[in-house]
């Protein structure tokens, strides 16, 4: 494939990706939309390869900066009250986001993706979202979200230790 198709084909991604990161009347809100990616991100990690990460990762961060551009409680799933504290937050969750896009290995993948979960850690406890928890591995001392009903799936150290780790909280 020529490089210009190649060019073509990452910014007809990127347009697809921009047109579904924040549906226009997002009913569940823009950290599930966030949280959908990261969970591609967390399970490719946990099994050892890069496929889709920097997609996702990408995703992850058109969302955060198409709703810090235009910032709406209702769209960001968070309350009135805690609006600001929410709209501060989308810029780490951005830059850490396109960090992670550009991890070009496992280790550095590993390593953004514990910096994108810090805000993200924040924006969670913000939304009061239920159906993801915060787990925490010991050995890496980083935390990732998962969903609630799955058992633990340790995304820095993959299948070498799949299952290290607890749930911390949500």
């Amino acid at each position: 494939m020529s490089m210009k198709m190649k060019s073509l084909t990452l910014v007809a991604v990127a347009v697809a990706l921009a047109a579904a990161a924040v549906p226009a009347h997002a009913a569940d809100g823009a950290f599930a939309t966030m949280t959908r990616h990261y969970e591609t991100v967390r399970l490719a990690l946990l099994n050892d390869t890069l496929d889709g990460v920097a997609e996702s990762a990408r995703a992850i961060e058109i969302t955060a900066r198409e709703l810090a551009a235009d910032f709406d409680p209702e769209l960001a799933g968070v309350p009135a009250e805690s609006a600001e504290d929410a709209a501060a937050l989308l810029p780490d969750v951005a830059e850490t986001a396109q960090a992670l896009a550009a991890a070009d290995d496992l280790k550095a993948a590993r390593d953004a993706l514990g910096e994108l979960t810090k805000p993200l850690v924040r924006y969670q406890k913000l939304t009061g979202a239920t159906d993801v928890l915060v787990a925490y591995c010991p050995m890496a001392k980083k935390a990732w979200l998962q969903k609630d009903d799955e058992t633990i799936g340790n995304p820095y150290y993959g299948q070498k230790m799949p299952g290290c780790g607890s749930f911390v909280g949500n």
